[in-house]
């Protein structure tokens, strides 16, 4: 295989079909496997997983894009050690086998878009897939871990982040600060109350505001000369969905799709989040935090669907923490939570798409640096 733009000649309806019998096979296999990790009893979950991996490959040779042929093909070997017994499943096997498919939905986009495979490391990859299939249970922990780290070294980061940046200030911390007034400090102890509170609405939302004001702030503070107003950013990190107490709990506890009336009343949060800051004095720079957050570079965010630099800083770091933290975290609409790696992975293949490319760099750093 060459790692190069994949030449193809394919029909946009075709194009169509394999997206579409990918995205559910991936949906298959990554809830079969997520299942089978707490219960590996029911042999039809791995059986099922095969038989999605092996319709995957045989769109590809339909639609003869080699690189997706042999990259689902090493993935099906694994799923193949494992429904014969030659691999015991477990926590390790399901990442490897995860991590891989998202890496193959990465390289289906790229081949569909013309763009150049040369990043993908699709040949290293194939090769510890199938040196996994292909060890014992002594000897494929390695292998797990080496693929690991191949995927993660993908990631752009900003360099020196870590030595250049201020140490950030702990959430609990920025209310004792000496730089703001006592009136602001009264404010953000307020703010952090409510957005408890706004977590508490949503059963699975737990310590969301802490962690998310974490990683927001270390985010912050390894962004150099762009960083951010402190206290603005903690501001709006606890208040971006205020507005999300206008939606009914029947919808936010919804498991399953929503109707496009649902959906509409729920990505109406930002404007009402967006109409309360308006209207407290001495945080007009929040506004436009909490309005643009599910705004997108490429414009397909709501809700008025602007690009780039018209999405300001703030809300392009709110958009990537709270991905991380759905992700991350159990949803009502998903019974089961992505690791680490394959979080980072899916906010990296949607860099320039849904998150701004610079805010992706140094979460990257911040977050694979927490990882060793």
């Amino acid at each position: 295989m060459n790692d190069h733009v994949f030449e193809h000649n394919l029909e946009e309806e075709l194009i169509q079909d394999l997206t579409d019998n990918f995205h559910e096979s991936y949906e298959v296999i990554e809830r079969n496997l997520s299942t089978l990790v707490s219960d590996d009893s029911d042999q039809s979950l791995i059986d099922e997983c095969f038989r999605a991996i092996h319709s995957v490959k045989s769109n590809a040779t339909v639609c003869e894009l080699d690189p997706v042929i042999h990259f689902s093909q090493a993935i099906e070997d694994v799923i193949y050690s494992i429904k014969t017994g030659k691999l015991t499943y477990g926590d390790s096997l399901c990442e490897a086998i995860l991590i891989s498919l998202d890496k193959l939905k990465e390289v289906i986009d790229s081949i569909i878009a013309f763009e150049s495979l040369a990043d993908y490391k699709i040949d290293d990859i194939h090769n510890l897939l199938l040196k996994i299939a292909r060890s014992g249970n002594e000897d494929y922990h390695e292998h797990v871990t080496e693929l690991k780290s191949i995927i993660s070294g993908n990631f752009k980061t900003t360099r020196g982040a870590k030595t250049k940046a201020k140490k950030a200030p702990e959430a609990e911390s920025i209310t004792e600060s000496t730089e703001i007034s006592e009136e602001e400090k009264a404010d953000l102890h307020f703010f952090m109350k409510l957005g408890k509170k706004i977590d508490s609405h949503n059963p699975v939302w737990g310590n969301r505001t802490k962690e998310q004001l974490d990683l927001a702030l270390k985010m912050n503070a390894a962004a150099g000369k762009s960083q951010l107003d402190v206290k603005e950013l903690t501001a709006a990190v606890c208040l971006h969905d205020i507005g999300m107490a206008f939606v009914p709990y029947s919808i936010i506890s919804k498991q399953g799709k929503l109707s496009p009336i649902e959906l509409k009343t729920i990505q109406n949060h930002a404007v009402h989040g967006a109409n309360i800051a308006k209207r407290l004095t001495r945080w007009s720079g929040i506004e436009k935090m909490i309005l643009h957050h599910h705004e997108r570079p490429d414009g397909n965010g709501y809700p008025n669907k602007i690009t780039k630099d018209e999405i300001c800083n703030g809300a392009k770091i709110i958009a990537i923490i709270d991905a991380f933290y759905a992700m991350t975290n159990l949803r009502a609409d998903r019974t089961h939570k992505r690791s680490l790696l394959r979080a980072v992975s899916e906010i990296n293949a949607c860099t320039e798409t849904q998150f701004c490319p610079k805010w992706v760099s140094i979460f990257n750093s911040i977050i694979l640096e927490k990882g060793k």
